[in-house]
């Protein structure tokens, strides 16, 4: 399986889950991922602090079924 780094883009947070572009899915179709565990990964202390975060993740799957892991802010 390829890995590539991507950039990514935490659109809001809809209960416990952070909604994420990617480049293979805009707003229309978001990632799902844990707000808690992402938060924690990329070292903020608040999930309300997500929002509009920039991010930098390491991608392999495919756009239907992304394995994004390595969470990071980007620069």
């Amino acid at each position: 399986m390829t890995e590539t780094v991507i950039r990514a883009r935490c659109l809001l947070l809809f209960g416990e889950w952070a909604e994420v572009t990617i480049p293979e899915r805009d707003y229309t179709n978001p990632v799902r991922v844990d707000a808690a565990a992402l938060a924690a990964e990329v070292g903020l202390d608040d999930v309300a602090d997500l929002p509009g975060r920039e991010l930098e993740v390491t991608f392999a799957g495919t756009p239907a079924d992304p394995v994004l892991s390595g969470w990071r802010l980007a620069e």
